[in-house]
C-alpha cells in the first residue's frame, strides 16, 4: 500500500531515512525537512490516541529525547502511524478524533531531539501486547508520488 504524503510537497527540502536515532525499532522511520509551521496531514484514515503540543524544548542532544510534541493514529487493529516534532501548540486534533486521509493533524517544528525543523514519520506495527515503544517495530512505507530512489537511505 502506497500512503499519501504527510507534507505538501513543494515545501520539501529532503526526505531521509538516515538519522541517528533511526536505529532498532526506528530503522524505517523517514524524516521530512521542511520549513517551521509547514502543515501536516495524515497519511491515512484513523482515530488519534495520544498527542503531546505542550514542549518548546528541543536540540541535537538525544537528552532532549521525550521532550518532542507528537501524534499517533491508530489505523488499524495493528498499525499506526507515529508524526513527531510538531511546534509548540502546533497539534490541531485531539485524542480520541477521527481522521480522514489528508485531514490537517497540524504543524511541523524542532521540539525534542532534533537538529532541524523537520516531520519524523513512523509506520509502527504491533508486534507485543501493549502500548509501549518496545510493542511496536518500523515498517518501510511507500508513498504517492515519490519513487524510492528520492529518499535519502
Amino acid at each position: 500500500m502506497k500512503y499519501k504524503l504527510p507534507v505538501k510537497r513543494k515545501f520539501i527540502e529532503k526526505i531521509s531515512s538516515k538519522s541517528p536515532a533511526h536505529k532498532g525499532s526506528l530503522k524505517n522511520a523517514v524524516d521530512f525537512y521542511v520549513p517551521e509551521g509547514t502543515p501536516v496531514f495524515a497519511i491515512a484514515d484513523g482515530v488519534v490516541i495520544e498527542i503531546k503540543d505542550d514542549s518548546n524544548i528541543g536540540g541535537g542532544d538525544p537528552k532532549y529525547w521525550y521532550n518532542g510534541n507528537f501524534v499517533i493514529i491508530k489505523h488499524s487493529e495493528k498499525i499506526y502511524s507515529e508524526y513527531e516534532h510538531f511546534k509548540y501548540k502546533g497539534v490541531t486534533v485531539k485524542e480520541g478524533q477521527k481522521v480522514k486521509t489528508g485531514d490537517l493533524i497540524g504543524f511541523a517544528g524542532n521540539t525534542g531531539y532534533s537538529h532541524r525543523p523537520h516531520l519524523h514519520l513512523e509506520l509502527r506495527k504491533k508486534i507485543g501486547p501493549g502500548e509501549e515503544d518496545e510493542d511496536f517495530i518500523t515498517i518501510k512505507i511507500e508513498f504517492e508520488g515519490i519513487d524510492k530512489s528520492e529518499i535519502n537511505n
